[in-house]
């Protein structure tokens, strides 16, 4: 007999806690389920398991003994218990939890939330942030024992003990001052190359791959435990061991570098809550099997009071429609359009619409180089249009190929910069002759491209992994060329930024002169525009009359929302800073006066255009709006995103 779910009250505080009675191993699976009011002041006792669902085929069962309400009603199903069915994942995790002698209270939401009401999904989803982070432990479940990973886990506990963290400068150093911590590679040694071979295939567990656990464990307390097999050991011991052979081990880095990079990338910022694009950046490998959790399955981590319902109602479409249109409530720019790249698998939605439903196909250009604050002027139309102003820059007259330079090796890059020199229609050994559309020399312009970088901005402090412009000169001449002699600091460089930005883009360039990196489907005929209120340029295809596709960011080298809006940066007068601010995890931008040395939160354009009149400086760049813009002879185009 199937078991039916007696309903929560709907709009209280009412969610479900599981009792997993105890039991041998070859045991059936016996629990009760109590309804247990749960408030964030006084949250009842138990532990929220983190686990993979896994695959749905040849289901396993669980019986449900008892029911509590909570009126108190309890409701015995003996003699002829009903039945859930559950993942086989989730009863070989339930077989290895239960104790033999004590009953364990567990929240699991598979079996604690009902899945076939979408509303009651709805309501508990809205509140897993809260049940993860006020529950007594966290239980992370990554799986039976298998591939030596009792011996991996042995390892990482005693890497964990074995060290010190600063979690917020992410430093590690031996527990015991002027003592060495080699432990993994003492091990690899000892044993062959087994505790790497087990490293990598714990590693690459369904968990660490999957979403919806970033959240439950980033939320949980100091108390919460791994659990693998028969081994346990306390997560923030995981995390330490995890860090300490990213910086220990060196045939770890080697081999796994990736995988450990993206594990400190998730679980080792000291604030859990992030942007919404950076959450989106750094989660949009991760998988879940309902698209819709690619937002609900990350909003508790999420910084901005964007106020958004889980509704499992709405079409994946409509509910990355509304992120997009609360972001834009909130924020007051059209940031996420940065998000949008047309392309012919491209989902049945309107183009303005982000298709988080996937990873993105090219990086995020992450433009901090525009130096404007414009307010969106922007509509949403009942037509499922996105009305915008914006302003016409140029068009796209060629483009080359668009290459991947994900395997890190240099064959496909040295081919895409030859077609970028022939699609220009000079030799290398012509670049330093013509100038560009700014004034600066070819060179100058090309190395700027291929890295999205503008050199008339510092960075401060500076900022790791961007070079100057006489490094990508080097860089270049020397790639293109190995008998060039390379600049001193640039041994490291390995032209990264360029390998960031430019794989899976082509290089575009314009009829006004202008060249860059454009997004994947962008070609000859599409046009250019900057968007109030949106960071980057943004390449449109015309459909209609005022009418347009998004195809996709864009990066026009000496061409920027803030020269389109304001006019050309005063660079004889002030030079255009990114400063860190640490406690926002933000770099903003700042314009530091070359005489007096001071910095200055307005952009100067801003003062010489009578836009800011006010003495002093405030707290915050001030954003410009239509009305500002139309008062220096600024007209905005407007036009519809369909």
């Amino acid at each position: 007999m199937e078991y039916k779910y007696h309903p929560l009250h709907t709009g209280s505080d009412e969610i479900r806690v599981l009792t997993l009675y105890p039991g041998e191993s070859s045991d059936d699976v016996q629990v009760a389920l109590h309804h247990v009011s749960f408030r964030e002041d006084a949250p009842p006792p138990f532990e929220a398991l983190s686990y993979v669902w896994g695959s749905p085929a040849d289901p396993a069962s669980v019986t449900i003994k008892r029911t509590i309400l909570s009126s108190g009603l309890a409701i015995d199903h003996n003699p002829c218990c009903p039945l859930l069915s559950v993942t086989q994942n989730l009863d070989v995790a339930l077989r290895h939890l239960r104790d033999r002698v004590e009953p364990r209270t567990l929240w699991i939401d598979a079996i604690c939330i009902d899945q076939s009401s979408t509303g009651e999904r709805s309501q508990q989803v809205q509140r897993m942030d809260k049940i993860y982070q006020h529950a007594a432990r966290v239980v992370i479940w990554l799986g039976p024992e298998a591939n030596k990973s009792n011996v991996i886990i042995d390892i990482l506990a005693e890497m964990g003990s074995s060290i010190r963290l600063d979690w917020a400068t992410h430093v590690c150093e031996p527990s015991v001052p002027n003592t060495q911590y080699k432990i993994l590679e003492t091990k690899i040694r000892e044993n062959g190359g087994v505790a790497l071979t087990a490293l990598s295939r714990l590693l690459a567990r369904s968990w660490f791959e999957r979403l919806w656990v970033v959240q439950e464990a980033k939320l949980s307390n100091s108390e919460a435990i791994v659990v693998c097999g028969q081994s346990t050991m306390r997560w923030d011991t995981f995390l330490r061991g995890v860090i300490g052979i990213y910086s220990d081990s060196d045939l770890a880095k080697a081999t796994l570098n990736a995988r450990l990079l993206a594990i400190m990338d998730l679980y080792f910022d000291v604030k859990n809550r992030m942007r919404l694009e950076e959450l989106l950046n750094n989660t949009q490998t991760l998988q879940c099997s309902d698209k819709r959790d690619k937002i609900y399955a990350i909003m508790g981590l999420i910084s901005e009071p964007l106020s958004i319902e889980v509704n499992y109602d709405l079409s994946v479409s409509q509910v990355y429609e509304d992120v997009l249109r609360r972001h834009f409530s909130h924020r007051g720019t059209l940031d996420l359009l940065t998000w949008c790249e047309l392309n012919k698998n491209s989902p049945r939605r309107p183009t303005w619409v982000p298709d988080w439903s996937a990873p993105r196909i090219t990086n995020p250009m992450e433009n901090e180089l525009v130096s404007f604050g414009g307010a969106a002027d922007a509509v949403f139309l009942e037509d499922g249009a996105l009305r915008v102003g914006a302003i016409p820059c140029t068009s796209i007259v060629g483009r080359t190929l668009a290459y991947s330079f994900d395997d890190g090796g240099n064959a496909n890059l040295r081919d895409f910069i030859s077609r970028v020199l022939e699609l220009l229609g000079v030799e290398f050994k012509d670049l330093t002759t013509p100038l560009y559309k700014t004034g600066c020399i070819l060179l100058e312009a090309l190395c700027g491209s291929l890295n999205c970088l503008d050199f008339l901005v510092e960075f401060e402090p500076r900022r790791s992994g961007i070079p100057d412009l006489d490094t990508c000169i080097s860089d270049l001449l020397y790639f293109l060329d190995p008998r060039n002699r390379r600049a001193s600091d640039a041994q490291d460089s390995d032209f990264f930024l360029v390998r960031r930005y430019a794989s899976r883009r082509p290089f575009i360039t314009t009829r006004e002169g202008y060249f860059g990196l454009g997004p994947p489907d962008s070609k000859p005929g599409d046009v250019v525009y900057s968007i109030l209120g949106c960071r980057s340029l943004m390449v449109l295809r015309p459909s209609a009359e005022k009418k347009f596709q998004v195809v996709g960011e864009c990066y026009l080298h000496g061409l920027n929302p803030g020269t389109v809006f304001l006019g050309l940066y005063p660079a004889n007068m002030f030079k255009l800073v990114l400063k860190y601010d640490e406690s926002a995890d933000l770099w903003r931008t700042r314009h530091r006066n070359k005489t007096t040395g001071l910095l200055s939160v307005v952009d100067p354009r801003l003062r010489s255009l009578g836009l800011y009149k006010r003495e002093g400086e405030p707290d915050e760049a001030p954003a410009i709006d239509v009305k500002s813009l139309r008062s220096i002879g600024v007209e905005l185009e407007h036009i519809n995103l369909i």
